[in-house]
């Protein structure tokens, strides 16, 4: 039985926690006892917070929104950040061409261009030492044959960019671009690197490095970059340098790419690798994109967001919560009370029959 906290009357939500407790931990008392005290002292508190939530939850309805920009507004209000556009991943195979037992494998700033849709690639910088077969890192066991070797890699669909500018009066900094991936956007001040804040983290603290991203109400498609003030994340200063690496993506575009061709890269060891001794195979589909909330999507996520706000207690709040910080598509996951053996039972039980 599930204990229902949303209910506004006083006398409603006394009978309701004393028919969970009740049916949960067979507790059952007379009028009168200490513990009925407590149990109205519970109920008087959770029927002011219900009506304080109630009465939010109309002053900030999305319901009858019809604009994204001010979905988007409300959605803060209520501590939610709608989600930006997550890139698509296709894996494959680098197959290289020349002896790398005494060099090893260092190459960077590898881009690729995808044959179906054109679209750009990026996969992390390969750094593979040499010198130590026994090391499972090592070029060798790359080798498939004397001078040929075959490197695993996974690329993002992906293009970075890169703002240098100085600090106004405002503190902030703007992002126009709707394209923009729910990638981790790094950002230096002065040279010195700041952590975007996360709601996971607590309350920070004067001395943190961090700046905030949300999403502008005045201007669709727009991020803002605002840092801390000293009492909230350490505070910057007016004409301080600052360079921010971002990145943009296609979104859903990017899905059912089959191909990929070399577009640039940097070789460090051997620093004249070319090209020509590089090939791209074993391509799979691509995968994974999505594009940035719809104002559907924030009018029922926002309000689920609303009701946990990041706390763990009841199985919808895990849901809610999933729901939020993952990325992936998941088409079915159960939620259990791992503290209940008939609700384990029951779970093992639907494994065996699905």
């Amino acid at each position: 039985m599930d204990l229902n906290l949303s209910l506004l009357k006083h006398s409603d939500i006394r009978e309701e926690i004393k028919n969970y407790l009740k049916n949960k931990y067979n507790i059952t008392y007379t009028d009168g006892s200490n513990f009925n005290y407590i149990v109205d002292t519970l109920s008087i508190l959770n029927m002011y917070t219900a009506y304080q939530l109630s009465t939010v939850a109309k002053n900030i309805t999305l319901s009858a929104v019809t604009d994204r920009t001010n979905a988007v507004s409300r959605a803060q209000l209520l501590g939610y950040s709608p989600k930006k556009k997550i890139p698509s991943y296709i894996n494959g195979n680098l197959k290289i061409n020349r002896d790398l037992s005494s060099s090893g494998l260092q190459v960077t700033n590898i881009v690729f261009t995808g044959t179906d849709t054109g679209l750009s690639f990026i996969t992390d910088d390969i750094n593979i030492p040499h010198g130590d077969p026994d090391d499972p890192d090592d070029i060798e066991n790359y080798k498939i044959n004397p001078g040929v070797y075959v490197i695993p890699f996974l690329a993002k669909q992906l293009e970075q960019r890169t703002i240098t500018t100085k600090l106004d009066s405002t503190l902030k900094l703007y992002i126009d671009s709707d394209m923009i991936a729910e990638e981790d956007i790094s950002v230096t001040v002065e040279g010195t690197s700041y952590t975007a804040f996360n709601n996971f983290d607590g309350i920070p603290t004067s001395t943190d490095k961090i700046f905030f991203v949300t999403e502008d109400v005045t201007k669709e498609g727009r991020l803002i970059i605002e840092f801390g003030n000293g009492i909230i994340g350490q505070s910057v200063s007016t004409d301080d340098d600052v360079e921010i690496v971002y990145y943009i993506t296609n979104g859903t575009e990017g899905n059912a790419e089959t191909d990929l061709t070399i577009d640039s890269f940097t070789p460090t060891s051997p620093g004249d690798l070319t090209e020509s001794e590089m090939t791209v195979t074993d391509i799979t589909f691509s995968y994974g994109g999505r594009d940035r909330e719809t104002l559907d999507e924030i009018k029922v996520n926002a309000p689920r967001y609303f009701c946990t706000k990041n706390r763990l207690i009841t199985a919808k709040d895990y849901e809610a919560l999933l729901k939020k910080i993952i990325d992936t598509d998941i088409r079915y996951f159960s939620i259990i009370d791992m503290y209940s053996s008939d609700n384990l039972e029951n779970f093992y039980k639907s494994q065996i029959l699905r």
